[in-house]
């Protein structure tokens, strides 16, 4: 019978007295071994030369199991190993193989603990400080009508309403993203349309934990504040520039003064630097109106002119001072998808249905720039990169201006030529113009 199953019946009371006294005997034996094995001991090596440990209150004992097992070798040869003998040697046995175990498990943890961490480190880590920086590779809509289906990714659309609201006719609306990790990223800001047609330019740059670096500063810079007459002094906004603005005084040195410090200067320097320009080339033109006028009422009188794609500059606020502030009335570039319920006529897009004939209209036009300054206004990580902010209080003060008197306009920017400014420049709606050549 084994053991074990003796075990069974002695916990069971099944035993005879005499094999009951023997089982007692043995187990007594068994705690006395390990009492002296291990009470006040270090744990003993694995090897079979020696276990050491130290009693309390007694000099180093050295339990030699390697002389043991030769003594008990040699005795069993002639038959006279003793039943504790063999349960101390058997013990010995089970106790090195229970310590290897244990140290193979913490062996096998601590690897699957440093696994885990490594794997951690390199797929999720990285991800996790992302969450804390602006993530230009976001997508943030997506559309999907008869088989169109099209992403737009987070820098992509807020690239597209920041460069339409503050760089006149440069608006940038695709943005290719890098993801490296740890709010690192490599972008590059392509050019999907351009007036003077190929090579298109594109800018490659990268965002580093919420701060922006391009390799070429001059895409999104915005044009100087004085670029428009309205925006140099805090001119009557109910008169006219040519009722304010007086005759120019020449000093004694020469020198002539003007009241009017636009970049287009006065008229007359405006229309003698235009006729110099090239007959056949596309400028960008800004036109300073010599009066704020009601949106409607400036396209009207800019039909003849065929303006489709002009940029409107826009009042909103009482004075008006730079930077100025504006929209396209049709897009070029790429498309792009947005939320369209909480922003309406974001972009003008064929996606959802807004076209160039809303644009005609103060409502539509109204209504896209509103929802470009509300977007902007919740971007609070994108503004924070941009040299131009946009806070939640800007934002409140232009909409709160829109809503009380209207959309009105003191000037806009278009592409055109040497022929069409020379035309504009005889309108009475037109005070003065400034010319940039366009790449």
């Amino acid at each position: 019978m084994k053991y074990r199953e003796l075990l069974r019946l002695y916990k069971e009371g099944k035993l005879d007295d005499e094999t009951r006294k023997e089982i007692e005997e043995t187990l007594e034996k068994e705690d006395a071994i390990m009492e002296y094995l291990f009470e006040d001991s270090e744990i003993p090596g694995l090897d079979d030369e020696s276990f050491r440990g130290k009693a309390s209150g007694t000099k180093s004992t050295v339990f030699d199991f390697g002389s043991l097992g030769r003594e008990r070798s040699a005795a069993s040869d002639i038959g006279q190993l003793s039943e504790a003998d063999r349960l101390e040697e058997k013990f010995k046995q089970s106790l090195q193989k229970s310590i290897r175990r244990a140290f193979t498990k913490m062996g096998v943890t601590v690897g699957a603990v440093l696994l885990s961490c490594l794997l951690l480190i390199e797929f999720v880590l990285p991800h996790v400080v992302d969450c804390f920086y602006y993530d230009p590779g976001e997508m943030v809509a997506r559309y999907q009508d008869e088989g169109y289906d099209m992403e737009t990714n987070r820098m992509s659309l807020d690239m597209a309403v920041y460069t339409e609201l503050f760089l006149p006719e440069r608006t940038r609306n695709n943005v290719n993203v890098i993801d490296n990790g740890y709010g690192s990223y490599d972008i590059t800001v392509t050019q999907n349309w351009a007036y003077s047609g190929y090579p298109f330019v594109d800018v490659g740059g990268r965002i580093e934990k919420g701060k922006l670096v391009l390799y070429d500063t001059n895409t999104l810079k915005l044009p100087v504040d004085n670029v428009f007459e309205w925006g140099t002094n805090r001119w009557d906004t109910a008169k006219s520039l040519t009722e304010q603005i007086k005759e120019p005084k020449e000093n004694a040195d020469g020198t002539v003064e003007h009241y009017g410090v636009s970049a287009g200067g006065t008229p007359e320097e405006a229309l003698e630097s235009i006729k110099k320009l090239e007959d056949d080339r596309l400028y960008l033109a800004y036109v300073s109106l010599d009066r704020i006028l009601p949106y409607e009422t400036l396209v009207e009188k800019m039909e003849a002119f065929e303006l489709s794609s002009a940029w409107y500059a826009a009042r909103t606020g009482e004075y008006i001072n730079g930077p100025n502030l504006g929209f396209c009335v049709n897009q070029n570039g790429s498309q792009v998808a947005w939320d369209n319920e909480k922003y309406p006529m974001l972009r003008v897009s064929y996606l959802y249905g807004e076209n160039e004939e809303k644009m005609q209209t103060a409502q539509g036009a109204a209504q896209h720039l509103s929802s470009m300054l509300d977007y902007l206004g919740d971007q609070k990580r994108f503004c924070s990169m941009m040299e131009l902010k946009m806070d939640a209080a800007r934002v409140q003060e232009s909409q709160d201006y829109l809503q009380t008197n209207g959309l009105n306009i003191y000037g806009f920017a278009v592409a055109t030529d040497k022929k069409t400014m020379v035309q504009l420049m005889d309108m009475e709606e037109v005070y003065s113009i400034y010319v940039e050549p366009i790449q």
